[in-house]
């Protein structure tokens, strides 16, 4: 150690920095070329996801994105009419505040009336069509029952089965019991259930 001459005090050596544990390691050098490939390679994958949303929303019928959609959508509507059911045993209050707040039992059902047509015009299932119009006749569309009668009449089978079905149920003011009592029978033999078969066979009965 050397002493000052003009203090007399010891010059003290320059302590070495104390390493800091646990701080971040010093930061590499930029490399704009890295960052551009980066960004065209996020650019090429989202265009070609837009690519394929876009196909898959105009050249794919929306019929085939959907396995066994016949079968879907009567399980979504027959649930969806037994919701509406099962709300008309609410008091008047809570009918009121759904209505208000859920939208009412028409509207639904136009929406379901809406998806069986769009249904109905991908679909070759006879019973797209049967269903499609228990849902016009629950809902006062006498003129479309009409038209499906005289219609489904010319046509080959099920079509006139299902022509007496809907004539039965709501064109007829009172059919014979024999003749019901036919028409449910063969009514149970079709794949239609849950709702739909509750409503027509209640109209025939």
């Amino acid at each position: 150690m050397d002493a000052d001459p003009s203090t007399g005090l010891t010059a003290q050596p320059a302590a070495s920095p104390i390493p800091c544990i646990g701080a971040p390691p010093p930061p590499h050098a930029y490399n704009p070329g890295f960052s551009r490939a980066v960004t065209l390679l996020s650019a090429i994958v989202l265009s070609a996801s837009i690519m394929v949303v876009a196909w898959l929303s105009f050249d794919v019928p929306r019929i085939e994105r959907v396995p066994d959609a016949e079968r879907a959508l009567s399980h979504m509507v027959g649930r969806l009419m037994d919701q509406e059911e099962g709300l008309k045993t609410l008091p008047v209050w809570e009918q009121v505040l759904y209505d208000l707040t859920m939208g009412s039992d028409a509207n639904d059902r136009e929406q379901a009336i809406e998806w069986y047509r769009e249904l109905a015009e991908e679909s070759s299932d006879p019973f797209v069509d049967l269903h499609l119009a228990i849902l016009q006749g629950e809902s006062g569309q006498l003129p479309e029952i009409t038209r499906h009668i005289v219609r489904w009449s010319r046509q080959g089978e099920p079509y006139p089965s299902f022509s007496r079905l809907l004539q039965a149920a709501y064109v007829d003011a009172h059919v014979p019991p024999p003749v019901a009592l036919n028409l449910q029978a063969y009514l149970a033999e079709q794949p239609v259930a849950g709702w739909f078969y509750t409503r027509l066979a209640t109209r025939i009965a």
